[in-house]
């Protein structure tokens, strides 16, 4: 098991369902700290001149002298973790949605620099997921069961990690966030083995996401000797000599 990391102002424990996933409150001494260098620069400024993302990093790394900075990509880039939950450990008026996005900016700058989203044009992308919704995507509908998929499936660059933030929640009961450790995956060697899974396919995205191009690739690959999967149902363009092939992959694939 990884031995966790001691920071002062931070409260790091394994995930109560999960060692793989750590979990990490920011106590309210560090966000104190925060509220004078996180106010030097409005969502706009972030949004036009990427150097204010990495200074706002900065101020949150010097709050555990750069130690917050390492142990994250520690975690990310090990592989038998791979997944950390961090946020404030209370609730505060000088909690608000434009603070929640500097600190997922600040935290997301510590590990790299983010790709460009271009369905919101941004570094970042931010929507509402509502009781109605006549979108295109998956991503916005309330009561749609997500199927098992990664991110990054339909696009040219690499997508190594994604961070998710909840900046607000109303009028909610139930729904969970359901993540699956591909070496977990008690089909993994099955599927990834078979022919189907490592043939090319085209994968496309709906309008909304505002990409005019379409990429090829199999869902498993490896990778220094590692498996991995990139596999989006919405997002694939079926051709006729594979469908057949597609629909078993799919009756696989697909969870609940």
């Amino acid at each position: 098991m990884k031995s966790l990391l001691k920071l002062d102002g931070f409260e790091i424990t394994y995930h109560e369902k999960s060692n793989r996933i750590i979990n990490i409150q920011i106590d309210d001494q560090i966000i104190d700290r925060l509220v004078f260098p996180f106010k030097k620069f409005n969502i706009t400024a972030l949004e036009y001149k990427p150097f204010t993302r990495f200074t706002i990093a900065k101020s949150l790394d010097e709050t555990t002298s750069n130690k917050l900075s390492n142990f994250l990509n520690e975690i990310i880039k090990d592989r038998d973790t791979g997944c950390f939950i961090i946020g404030p450990k209370n609730k505060s008026s000088k909690i608000d949605q434009t603070f929640l996005v500097k600190l997922s900016t600040a935290i997301t700058h510590l590990i790299g620099n983010p790709n460009h989203d271009s369905m919101a044009g941004k570094y970042y992308a931010r929507f509402h997921v509502k009781h109605e919704d006549s979108s295109d995507s998956y991503l916005r509908k309330a009561y749609v069961n997500m199927d098992l998929h990664t991110d990054g499936t339909y696009v040219r660059e690499t997508t190594d990690w994604i961070l998710m933030s909840k900046l607000e929640e109303e009028n909610v009961i139930g729904g969970e966030t359901a993540l699956l450790h591909l070496d977990d995956w008690e089909h993994l060697s099955d599927l990834s083995d078979d022919k189907i899974g490592k043939q090319n396919f085209i994968w496309g995205s709906p309008k909304s996401k505002n990409i005019d191009y379409k990429v090829e690739h199999p869902v498993f690959s490896n990778l220094l000797f590692l498996t991995s999967i990139n596999f989006l149902s919405q997002k694939i363009w079926i051709k006729d000599f594979f469908y057949k092939d597609y629909l078993t992959l799919l009756r696989v694939v697909k969870i609940r």
